[in-house]
């Protein structure tokens, strides 16, 4: 459905960003200007306010070229509901988050009142990272027994110098944690480097600007339908695993019981 612009509430805290990529904005506006469509936002209605998790960027895009109103998801639930779906936005769509962002809104999870609480596991799954992350971020952030809590709904440290203050001990990570979370850093420093290499040989080019922004418009598109590919190539080849696997399974069992037939008889 269709909300206006105007109704929809972005100061919830339910930024899930330090801050907007404005040339990620400014693309997005030129795709809306052109007639691209976009997924729809997701908005937590309270029965009074629209409360804005996941679609900061495509927002203003909207905003900026024009429009009044923008596609949107709308879910019936409070600025808090809001808050905690936010900090999985980005996870598995749209610009992918750097580990920078990954460790800031897990960082937003342990300092709130309620989720600060809950486990490292419990914490990865609300914001779709790995156990690991959270466990470094709970180390490197220090969060403390002796803290209190402000009129936001945070953690605020309260212990002095001086004081003995006991801290958590050091969170134990599995080897496939270790593994996750390389595997995710890696891939995310990969594509801005590939971005980078991009746009400086696009830079290189002896052409007119005009010709440049297409150049980059095309390997921007190639480089999506790439990635589309490459999804479903990973989803291809698990579905033949699994295949095999359950093929070989098979194949076991009917020998097993032909054998089992040969000695009865």
């Amino acid at each position: 459905m269709k909300i206006l612009l105007t109704k929809i509430r972005l100061d919830g805290g339910t930024q899930p960003r330090k801050e907007l990529d404005e040339t990620l904005v400014q693309h997005y506006t030129e795709e809306i200007l052109e007639g691209q469509a976009f997924p729809p936002v997701d908005l937590y209605f309270d029965g009074k306010h629209y409360w804005l998790s996941d679609g900061f960027h495509r927002w203003h895009a909207h905003k900026r070229a024009g429009h009044k109103d923008i596609t949107s998801n709308v879910i019936e639930g409070t600025k808090r509901d809001a808050f905690i779906a936010s900090l999985k936005a980005n996870a598995q769509h749209g610009k992918a988050r750097t580990p920078e962002e990954r460790r800031y809104v897990v960082q937003l999870a342990l300092e709130d009142i309620e989720l600060g609480d809950l486990s490292d596991t419990q914490i990865a799954q609300i914001c779709l990272v790995s156990n690991m992350t959270v466990g470094r971020v709970r180390k490197a952030i220090g969060l403390k027994k002796e803290t209190s809590v402000g009129k936001d709904g945070k953690r605020r440290n309260t212990s002095k110098i001086g004081r003995k203050v006991t801290t958590l001990p050091e969170p134990q990570f599995e080897d496939e944690d270790k593994l996750t979370e390389l595997a995710t850093e890696i891939t995310a420093v990969s594509e801005e480097n590939t971005k980078l290499k991009d746009m400086l040989a696009v830079r290189s080019l002896p052409v007119s600007e005009e010709a440049r922004a297409e150049v980059k418009e095309t390997i921007e598109s190639l480089r999506e339908q790439v990635r589309e590919l490459e999804v479903k190539l990973k989803s291809m080849t698990q579905s033949r695993d699994e295949f095999m696997s359950k093929n070989a399974e098979m194949l076991k069992q009917i020998t097993y019981w032909k054998r089992r037939a040969e000695k009865a008889a």
